[in-house]
């Protein structure tokens, strides 16, 4: 039940945010180069990071140094929504992100030293592949969708990997 007035809040917020990006035309005008033809609203991906603490706040389980972690790369994000910003400035933000993510679970002690680079590379991969599709309406959200789907059924059709609370 928690789950559902979560979400239903979580609706409620990105709604609300959907008015305030119209107000302050933070919107992004479709160019030759666009994938899509109207003006879309820019910025909204700032809804997950809210979601993830108003989360911690409710059920408090999460590292506070993965929070940080969140809070920057979403404030990065949200700023190049806005305005965009020097590559070198993005880059340097999703290495500390990943520093800080890597710190908070323990990667630098339980990893060997040859793996880490790699993950690296992996993981700012990932975060510019994140950030390449959310310039494609709605691919993002369908792809995070699909993918917690999935999780969802391992979890409770094939091996459980956490509650399902």
């Amino acid at each position: 039940m928690h789950y559902v007035i979560l979400t239903l809040v979580l609706t409620g917020m990105l709604l609300f945010y959907f008015k305030i990006a119209r107000y302050f035309n933070i919107v992004d005008v479709p160019n030759h180069r666009s994938s899509h033809t109207q003006a879309t609203i820019r910025g909204a991906g700032i809804i997950f990071p809210l979601s993830i603490v108003l989360c911690w706040s409710l059920f408090g389980d999460i590292n506070i140094t993965i929070i940080c972690a969140l809070c920057l790369i979403s404030a990065v994000s949200f700023a190049d929504d806005i305005t965009p910003l020097h590559p070198g400035v993005r880059l340097a933000v999703h290495v500390l992100t990943v520093s800080l993510a890597m710190y908070a679970l323990n990667v630098f002690l339980l990893w060997p030293v040859w793996m880490i680079v790699p993950a690296y590379v992996i993981a700012l991969g990932l975060i510019n592949a994140f950030n390449f599709m959310d310039g494609i309406n709605g691919i993002t959200g369908i792809y995070a969708l699909v993918a917690l789907l999935s999780m969802w059924y391992i979890n409770v059709s094939v091996i459980k990997f956490t509650d399902n609370a």
